[in-house]
């Protein structure tokens, strides 16, 4: 058993979410382990202690957390490590990270890491294909939207 580098494996991490969220669709999010199960993979939904707050852990057979999904009212969390997350806020509608200040859309994102990975130097250089991020933040927006739409009913 070996442990998974998150930021140096980013794209496969993707995959392996939007594998999860896939597999997910039409189901009702209800809290347990192993909620959908891929080759080496799994999801739990676990409940955040409100009704209308959710967390999805995205993890390996061997329980090393990969990614985790936080949907509440006020935003949609998509963390990778304790060293880059993504946040939506459905207020703004942007998104922002963790690794500089700046918000923006997912039209922009390719263009804002550039810009600040060359401007900003902020250190932590992680790397990602940007049609792959891009879906899988469009993928957890969907899931997102759902769920609150459920809720508010």
């Amino acid at each position: 058993m070996r442990k998974v580098d998150i930021l140096d494996n980013l794209d496969t991490i993707n995959y392996i979410v939007q594998d999860c969220l896939s597999m997910s669709a039409g189901k009702e999010f209800t809290p347990r382990n192993g909620f959908v199960i891929g080759d080496g993979y799994a999801m739990d939904v676990r409940c955040a202690g409100h009704k209308n707050h959710i967390n999805l852990h995205i993890r390996t057979e061997y329980l090393q957390d990969l990614c985790r999904i936080m949907i509440s009212p006020k935003k949609l969390v998509i963390r990778y490590s304790t060293e880059f997350l993504m946040v939506y806020n459905p207020k703004t509608e942007l998104y922002q990270t963790n690794l500089f200040d700046e918000a923006f859309t997912l039209d922009e994102m390719e263009g804002v890491f550039f810009t600040q990975n060359c401007v900003g130097g902020w250190g932590l250089q992680v790397k990602f294909d940007y049609d792959t991020m891009i879906k899988t933040l469009s993928m957890c927006r969907g899931i997102y939207d759902s769920f609150i739409f459920a809720n508010q009913k």
